[in-house]
């Protein structure tokens, strides 16, 4: 039998193969080959990492949801609820007045609101010449090292003349006011120094968990800006369109509760309107959820007969200040908040008399697009905050986040990490640690 030589063999594997020969044991030799064997699998294992799951961070769209089962409550009031903020400039309805949907009803003040967007759109431009006329953020990080440099020197020119300085006043050749002098510049060319140098330190590490370089700082940054802008002048825009508060339904005006106000709070009721054409919903829900379910929320609402469903969206309209004590379904104490919503004009006739129906309604508490998501499993709490690990170079890196909604199998990352950065899939894994070896499945 022919036993080939094995490469890096480790110890215990050639301490089992020591004192066989092929030729005198045949059977002693194959055991010990096969022993061999398995400690360089083992070996093999071991060294190669923990097998673990990693998952990509990704952007897209973000949602959860909260379900509770409600009632139909029928025709009835309806409240207006103002989206927008702003002083009242014009009531265009009086009470009793009859209105379609999408009628206007009170007109909000919008030069506030205009003038932070011209100021948008022209910090929009500048930014826009800044990135065409300069770098400041790579001339900024460039300029860390020499500015280090810099403190450095008089730190240790200050230094020195500190040295000196102390000998002379124990010496009694100075006085003690031309001391304190001299050890105040001391200390402060070492403040100047400690944070030049924590500067320097804190970008470098910076750049190099966002993967930047000094040829990319300068984009990233301006694209950034730019992105941050656009987001904020999409709302503006957006607010301004909500400062003609509209029915969203064909009734009555029975009441316009901001007439003798001169100014509104976004959430709050502007107007309220009775018809045939309106149908609303009621639900109490936990006050767990009650924070995320207030007047603007969408909402879907379900009527399940025999045979089919109704199905339309709908929006809360109203939500209770106070929360009441009941009893859950186990016999627990539990708090519940009281809430309405009303069913969107298009779909009401579809629930034409049916005033007392049970229905589900699906509350949609978190909504983002283009949000930064993992598995929810990947993020974790020691006490210090939220952490994930990242997959880095075969190993397992622990990572501050800064977490903005978790909820189901996804969680929402504001901060920590970046798109298309690998976490462990389950960071409760006994065998993942921060330094740990790992390798994916």
């Amino acid at each position: 039998m022919e036993i080939r030589k094995i490469k890096n063999v480790p110890a215990k594997a050639k301490a089992a193969l020591a004192g066989f020969s092929p030729n005198k044991n045949p059977k002693k030799a194959g055991a010990a080959v096969g022993i061999a064997a398995i400690l360089v699998f083992l070996a093999a294992f071991t060294f190669s990492g923990t097998p673990v799951e990693t998952a990509k961070a990704e952007t897209g769209r973000a949602e959860d949801f909260y379900v509770e089962d409600g009632v139909l409550t029928g025709t009835g009031n309806h409240n207006i609820i103002a989206e927008s903020s702003g002083e009242v400039a014009e009531i265009l309805v009086k009470e009793n007045d009859e209105v379609k949907a999408g009628d206007a009803l009170i007109r909000l003040d919008t030069a506030d609101y205009e003038r932070q967007l011209r100021a948008l759109r022209a910090k929009k431009t500048q930014v826009a010449v800044g990135q065409v006329t300069g770098s400041s953020p790579a001339e900024y990080v460039a300029g860390l090292p020499e500015q280090t440099e810099a403190a450095k020197a008089a730190y240790q020119a200050a230094k020195t003349a500190y040295d000196a300085g102390d000998a002379l006043y124990r010496d009694g050749s100075i006085s003690y006011m031309e001391y304190q002098k001299i050890k105040s510049d001391y200390e402060t060319a070492k403040a100047a120094y400690d944070a030049a140098s924590t500067r320097l330190s804190e970008s470098r590490s910076a750049m190099k968990q966002n993967g930047l370089g000094s040829s990319t700082i300068g984009k990233t940054y301006y694209s950034s800006e730019r992105d941050i802008i656009d987001v904020q002048i999409e709302q503006l825009e957006e607010d301004i369109e909500n400062c003609t508060i509209k029915a969203d339904a064909d009734g009555v005006v029975t009441s316009i509760p901001v007439k003798e106000q001169s100014a509104v709070a976004a959430g709050e009721v502007a107007a309220c309107i009775s018809g045939k054409a309106l149908a609303t919903v009621e639900a109490d829900v936990l006050t767990s959820a009650a924070p995320y379910v207030k007047p603007g929320t969408k909402c879907n609402v379900t009527l399940r007969l025999r045979g089919k469903d109704i199905k339309a969206a709908g929006k809360v309209t109203e939500r209770y200040d106070y929360a009441d004590e009941g009893t859950s379904s186990l016999g627990l104490s539990e708090y519940r908040v009281h809430v309405k919503a009303a069913i969107n004009a298009e779909s009401a006739a579809d629930f034409a008399e049916m005033t007392g129906y049970g229905v589900e309604i699906k509350f949609c508490v978190f909504e983002k697009e283009n949000a930064l998501k993992v598995p929810s499993s990947a993020v974790f709490s020691d006490g210090d905050g939220d952490f994930v690990y990242l997959a880095k170079g075969g190993k397992a890196v622990k990572t501050a986040v800064e977490v903005e909604y978790k909820a189901g199998d996804t969680a929402v990352i504001l901060s920590g990490i970046k798109e298309g950065d690998k976490v462990v899939k389950s960071a409760d894994s006994e065998d993942v640690f921060d330094g740990a070896r790992i390798r994916a499945k």
